[in-house]
């Protein structure tokens, strides 16, 4: 770092946080390098609709790419779902089917990406997401509590294929 000093003699503050992402960036290697170097680390964004989600991902997507990190994002299941059903068979379902399909879509979608061997898998509202939908379905009594606990039942095996989470 100590040779990119003289271009920013006359911002010290653009400095400092150079030297701060290029230390994150270092600690993000050696995390890797002590994690099972078969397996990618998939870090998942959950939350509400606009809580900034989809820019975050794209940011440290671009963060891991430029620290030379081999990462990929998954697609947004929603979206795939959208480009791979008609709108007449979505619309179809119910709240419950579509986070049901949703789920499906998501853990599909890890594997393929898992399959690539990246370093890194970023997953904007992917596995663990439609766990909150169907706590929030069960809140809203769209789904009784019997109903609920059968799809948290699985929430254990999901968790264990995401590394990091991070709610908005």
């Amino acid at each position: 770092m100590e040779v990119y000093t003289k271009y920013f003699e006359n911002n010290i503050e653009l400095m400092k946080k150079l030297e701060y992402l290029h230390e994150k960036k270092v600690k993000l290697k050696e995390l890797l390098k002590n994690t099972n170097n078969d397996e990618s680390y998939v870090i998942e964004f959950c939350g509400l609709p606009r809580t900034g989600k989809s820019v975050c991902t794209e940011k440290v997507y671009s963060f891991f790419k430029n620290g030379g990190l081999k990462v990929e994002k998954a697609e947004e299941p929603a979206y795939i779902i959208k480009r791979n059903m008609s709108f007449e068979e979505i619309r179809s379902m119910n709240e419950l089917e579509f986070n049901d399909k949703t789920l499906e879509v998501s853990r599909q979608s890890l594997i393929v990406e898992k399959n690539k061997n990246p370093e890194i898998i970023l997953m904007d509202r992917g596995v663990i997401d439609n766990y909150f939908w169907y706590q929030m379905m069960h809140e809203n009594k769209t789904i009784d509590l019997d109903t609920y606990l059968s799809k948290i039942s699985e929430l254990d095996k999901d968790l264990d294929s995401i590394d990091q989470l991070f709610v908005e």
